[in-house]
């Protein structure tokens, strides 16, 4: 495992490499929270959680590894993704993948395609 590597898969076991040509990580905190206003007119705010949306940008991505993110797609279930940031230290989210759109950009063998974007938010 290297830094910067991102793995993707249905169980720990399933995890499979995501190709990294091309790609751009970022990653958001996301507050999930109530907020009301008080007989004042005061913003009172309860915090419920604070969860992680992952998205994962390609300029271009090879028609093979889109497949990948496709198929991880159709299983309508939660995902395990984990992100390395040095050689043997990662972090393991448990996520639903969202709806990806694509572009195709070259027609031959598995094609090539842009503007894929995955994005992936905490459980």
């Amino acid at each position: 495992m290297a830094a910067n590597d991102i793995y993707i898969g249905e169980t720990v076991g399933s995890l499979q490499l995501m190709s990294a040509l091309g790609r751009k990580l970022n990653i958001n905190n996301i507050i999930l929270s109530r907020e009301d206003r008080t007989a004042s007119g005061r913003l009172v705010q309860d915090i419920i959680a604070t969860k992680k949306e992952i998205n994962l940008r390609y300029n271009a991505i090879d028609g093979s590894d889109l497949t990948i993110y496709l198929d991880l797609f159709d299983l309508n279930d939660e995902l395990i993704i984990r992100i390395y940031t040095s050689s043997s230290v990662y972090n393991d989210y448990t996520v639903l993948m969202s709806p990806l759109s694509y572009q195709r950009v070259l027609a031959t063998g598995d094609g090539l395609w842009e503007g894929v974007t995955v994005t992936l938010r905490e459980v």
